[in-house]
């Protein structure tokens, strides 16, 4: 006797023509591709650009260090987690993207209340183990989800608010010349990568002298195959915002 298909049809295989919704950031993306993305990234995080990210943080802290204390004057108990939330915001913003969030003290900022929406919802409720665990289902939760999110943040879709904050931040980028910053933003915007055949675990680690690297190519390389679409950045902006 056959046994019923309880997890539905098998993925698609031109799934990845497709590019469904959020599909292009380093979470989803496999094999070539991914090697490509992580390549573009990984210079945004070497020993010398972190240190240059060093007061900037620090900035935030001392943000964080004056509400905590101001929390303490009072002596009664408090949750410090979204001040956590909110200075991982700040230093996300500030560092990666170039922009001047203050997220620790405005908790009703747009991409700090999408992130925490988004990932609201506890992983062992039941009907979320029922449709991570059927295929068949994943249709429903995701009409289910959708709905609840949206109540949540009051009639507004809080996945395409974070769209239009983040397509916000990097237009202003491209259309400012005058902002440009050695950050992350900055190098998803830029950067090019040589053929993928090239490419080892060695260029997935992040190195000292990576990007000048980069830079020193420009457009005369002969291997230069491509850059990142729109979609990518946008896909893997988000997907560090929702890191907070």
């Amino acid at each position: 006797m056959n046994r019923p298909n309880l997890r539905g049809p098998p993925p698609d295989k031109n799934a990845d023509k497709k590019k469904l919704p959020f599909s292009q950031n380093l979470l989803q993306l496999r094999d070539k591709r991914w090697k490509e993305i992580r390549s573009i990234i990984t210079p945004s995080f070497t020993a010398s650009k972190m240190k240059q990210m060093a007061p900037i943080m620090n900035t935030a802290i001392d943000s964080l260090m004056s509400k905590v204390e101001k929390q303490c004057e009072d002596g009664e108990e408090f949750d410090i987690y979204p001040m956590y939330q909110g200075l991982t915001m700040d230093v996300i913003g500030r560092t990666a993207f170039g922009i001047q969030t203050d997220s620790q003290n405005n908790p009703n900022d747009p991409l700090l209340r999408s992130s925490k929406i988004l990932l609201s919802g506890e992983i062992t409720n039941p009907v979320v183990v029922l449709a991570t665990s059927f295929r068949s289902l994943n249709a429903l939760w995701n009409w289910m989800n959708k709905i609840r999110l949206v109540l949540i943040n009051k009639g507004t879709n809080p996945f395409k608010e974070m769209l239009q904050s983040v397509k916000f931040v990097i237009s202003m980028r491209r259309n400012n010349k005058e902002s440009r910053r050695p950050d992350l933003l900055q190098s998803m915007i830029d950067s090019e990568i040589d053929d993928l055949s090239k490419v080892t675990s060695d260029n997935l680690t992040a190195k000292e002298g990576d990007a000048n690297e980069n830079e020193s190519k420009g457009s005369s390389s002969s291997t230069l195959i491509r850059r990142m679409t729109d979609t990518d950045i946008l896909d893997n902006s988000v997907l560090f915002f929702l890191a907070a």
